[in-house]
This record gives structure tokens, C-alpha cells and sequence, in this order.
């Protein structure tokens, strides 16, 4: 997904809130640049994670979209910078849960509409490969994604 990304003439930045150095992994290849707390000195939701994730990325925060599966730390935090938002729902989430992985996404996106428009995500999904397919509706990518 990273590597379509990337080829859709979009440039890919992480945003963590862990220590991990994205260099020494598998993703170092496909991402342009890595921000951390360590870098910024805060985490996310602050504002200044997200200014700093568009920075590296060489784009204004209007013009960037984050795909995260924390509601408030990552659908919030990008909306409060100025961003669009993406919310993942991932299915490692519903272990030892009693509704199905639908019914999770399903909930996800009714407590999204239940916030503000300017904390509310602009689409919520359950698996990170279906953010690509969304990219030009919300106005990112070129035409070959």
C-alpha cells in the first residue's frame, strides 16, 4: 500500500507516538520521513506532532491527509492542525470482542458523525488497504492510483 501510495506522486510521512526508528524496519524504503515524540517533544494529539508530520512532508496541513486508528489521538489531533482524517478500524482491534469487525467499523463511523465537523474524521474504514481506493474522492493522488 505504501509503495502505491508513493507511486500516486504522494509522499508518505510517519506519525508515532512510539520510539520506534522507522529506518531500522521494513517500512524505511517506503516512507519519505519519520516523526516522533522524540523529534517534536510531544505526542499526539498535540498540534505540533501534526506540523511537524506535514513539514517533513513538504506540504501545508491543508493539504495533508492522516490515516490513524485512535480517534482522539490521531482523527483529532490531525483536525485540530488542519488536516484531513482518516480512521482505521483494524480487525486485531475486536480480539475478545462480541461484535463482529462490521458491526466495530459500523459504530466507529456512528460515533464520528455524533462529533463536531471539525473533530469528526472524513472517513472511517476497516483496513488500512482501503484508504487507497478513497484517496481521489477526498481529493489526494493522481489519476493512476
Amino acid at each position: 500500500m505504501l509503495a502505491a501510495l508513493r507511486d500516486g506522486g504522494l509522499r508518505v510521512v510517519t506519525l508515532t507516538n512510539g520510539n520506534a526508528d522507522v529506518e531500522a524496519t521494513p517500512l524505511a524504503g517506503l516512507v519519505d520521513a519519520s516523526v516522533s515524540p522524540a523529534l517534536v517533544g510531544s505526542a499526539k494529539p498535540d498540534r505540533a506532532m501534526f506540523e511537524a508530520a506535514a513539514k517533513a512532508g513538504r506540504a501545508m496541513a491543508g493539504s495533508t491527509l492522516h490515516v490513524g486508528d485512535d480517534p482522539e489521538a490521531d482523527v483529532r489531533g490531525a483536525k485540530r492542525a488542519g488536516m484531513r482524517a482518516i480512521l482505521v478500524v483494524p480487525p486485531e482491534h475486536d480480539e475478545g470482542g462480541t461484535c463482529s469487525h462490521a458491526e466495530r467499523v459500523r459504530q466507529a463511523a456512528d460515533a464520528q458523525l455524533a462529533a463536531t465537523e471539525e473533530e469528526r474524521a472524513d472517513a472511517v474504514v476497516g483496513h488500512a488497504t482501503d484508504v487507497v481506493p478513497l484517496l481521489r474522492t477526498l481529493g489526494f493522488g493522481s489519476a493512476g492510483m
